[in-house]
Formats: structure tokens, sequence, C-alpha cells
């Protein structure tokens, strides 16, 4: 997605250059610590100075500030509250390393947040046939990202910056430590990131947001093909002609409750417990319900599981409107020594995604 291209770039070059000239003979540490200042100090109007100068004008930094008002205000305060220390300074000749224990949002977790939401934003358009403006586009962009953006996770790390000596100027010698550093992320892994969050959808889907040329409605198929391994407590998009919905597979609880009147025999109970969450699922008015028929769940043997007659009162699977949420379990009889469960969730009797769960 370009415009996650232009995210990173935007806060890359802003940790790149913000107040490089006027280091004069400054000590490693202090080159660093002066660095890590001015990103603290960063206003939305350096956004736009920097990726507005001569060297970054691909950037287009006024045009990012001007289109994106709401979350370039947000990116600004967002790393306005890194906080940070430095450990220690060891110099080798013309070669310095300096340990700094930083505070700051996880990028990487922000990006994989967006370009989620935003797919799942371009879906529900593309079934609902609708095709987006450029402005409308933007505003989407916008209000999106300033959502994940207010929801950063700030993580604390330790990581040595390298620098290196130009004259009597001491220089950071790799950039992208320093990204790394203050947003937990790599710019050279953006691809895989993206790659592995559109695994998650149909292959071949054309996102509106990618080219708002192409025919926005889907075919008949509405299966993800090839399946796909998805992981705990990370949302699922599932794809059905009536929309989309979100679904998190939230771990498996063994349970010595039994069914007193059940005559399965069984030498394990277990609870399945997964979470839906309705983007844009609306079949006639009805509500989203996903109970047991969108799983398929095995054990190691290859065993289909059957499900058991007891259930959680806390997470009662029930039906819910577009915005809902509904935490839910399942209960299965396990008749073997299985260590684990093989679950593949289902989409209109199509196999659109596994995953193994080891059992406690």
């Amino acid at each position: 997605m370009k415009i996650t291209k232009k995210i990173v770039a935007v806060l890359s070059v802003v940790i790149f250059t913000v107040m490089l000239a006027g280091c004069g003979t400054l000590s490693p540490k202090r080159v660093v610590d002066k660095r890590l200042k001015s990103i603290q100090k960063l206003k939305k109007e350096n956004i736009t100075e920097i990726l507005g100068s001569n060297n970054y004008k691909d950037s287009k930094g006024s045009e990012f500030v001007d289109k994106y008002k709401e979350s370039s205000v947000k990116l600004v305060q967002t790393v306005n509250k890194i906080t940070y220390k430095i450990n220690s300074e060891t110099i080798d000749g013309d070669n310095a390393k300096v340990n700094v224990t930083i505070k700051g949002p996880d990028l990487e977790n922000m990006l994989s947040k967006f370009i989620e939401k935003m797919l799942s934003e371009a879906l529900s358009m593309q079934i609902l046939g609708k095709n987006m403006t450029i402005s409308e586009k933007n505003e989407k962009f916008d209000e999106v990202f300033a959502e994940v953006i207010g929801e950063a996770k700030f993580k604390e790390r330790t990581m040595d910056i390298n620098l290196i000596k130009n004259g009597k100027k001491w220089e950071i010698k790799d950039n992208d430590e320093l990204t790394k550093l203050v947003l937990n992320f790599d710019s050279s892994s953006i691809e895989k990131l993206e790659d592995s969050i559109k695994s998650k959808t149909r292959s071949g889907l054309s996102s509106s947001y990618g080219n708002s040329n192409r025919n926005s409605t889907f075919s008949n198929d509405y299966s993800q093909t090839p399946m796909t391994e998805i992981s705990l407590k990370k949302p699922f998009a599932v794809i059905t002609k009536y929309g989309v919905y979100n679904l998190t597979l939230d771990g498996v609880r063994t349970t010595e409750e039994r069914n007193k009147f059940s005559k399965k025999n069984v030498k394990k109970v277990i609870y399945f417990d997964y979470t839906y969450e309705n983007k844009s699922y609306d079949m006639s008015g009805r509500d989203l319900y996903v109970g047991s028929s969108a799983f398929q769940i095995m054990d190691d043997e290859g065993n289909i599981l059957d499900t058991y007659p007891i259930s959680d009162t806390n997470r009662h699977m029930k039906g819910i409107p577009v915005g809902g949420k509904c935490q839910a379990s399942q209960a299965y009889g396990i008749t073997t020594d299985s260590k684990n469960i093989k679950v593949i969730v289902k989409n209109n009797g199509q196999k659109v995604g596994k995953i193994t769960i080891p059992l406690n």
C-alpha cells in the first residue's frame, strides 16, 4: 500500500533530518541526546519544513500535513511522548557506541492495525458496490490512522547507537538504528508486513484504496484460498457475500466440568474461546452469529471433535449488529490423549483459515 510507505517515509525522514546541523564538536553521547531531545520537541510544522525542502520534495510532507490534519497532530503528540535514558558511551578511535534505553511507540504494531482496518474498510466498500472519491479516501485514511495512533502501545527497548567521526564531528552511522530505537520498526520489513496482512484476505482481491478504476464488486467466489495460517489473539478478516467480520481465536481451556446426563465417553473437555466483531455484515437486517458450524476441530489423530453439552455463562454466543462484538465459547469433548487441537475456520462451507493450538 502506497499510503503505508508514505507514513514510514514521513516518520523516518523526520527522525533522520531533524536538528542535524549545529552539532559542533559534541561528544557521541551529546549527539544522540540532542537528536532524541529534538524528536521529543517535534512540531507539526517540522514535518512540512523538512519534507518540503529540496532534498525531500518527492515525499510531499506539506501535502501529508494538509490532507491528514488529524493524524498529523496525533503523530506529533505520540512522538513527543517518548522517554529515554542514555546508559553508557564507548569510544574506540573514530568509532563510538552509545547505549540507550527508550520507551517509545510500537510502529510495527500500529501499521499492522492500520493496514488491517483499511483493508476491512475497502472490503466493505467493494461488497456494497461503492466507489469512494479521492477526497473520501483521504478522509477515511486520516480517520483510521488517527484512531490507530491514538491507541499506540509504548514499549521499552535498549539498543546501541553506533557513531563515526567525520573530521571533528561525531555522526550517527546508521539512521536505521535510530528508527528502530525510537519507533521499533525496520523500514526494510514494510513489504513483509503488508504481505502478511494481505494474506488474510481473499487471493487476488483488488482494494478500492489501491486502484479505484478496477471493478469494485466481488465474483460469486467468496472463498479465501489457500487457507491462511491464523495466529492466536490476532483478528482474522472473514469475507462473506453479506459483509466482513473479524474473528479472533482467543485460546483453549481444559475444564473438569462434566454433564452428568451426557453419555459421551471423553478423556478431556475443553472450552474453545473466540471473539467475533461485525465490521459490515448485514444479511437483510439479520445480525451476525458465529457458532460451532464456523469451525472444524480435530485432535492429533485427525478425529473430528463433537461439541460437549456444557457452557460458559460468561461467553454465550449471540447475534450482533454492525459495530457489535461478542466473546463466545464452545465446549468440545476429546476421546484421545491428544496434546493439541487443530482448528479450521470455515466461511460458507469453504475452509479459509487454520491453526494448531497446544493443550495445557
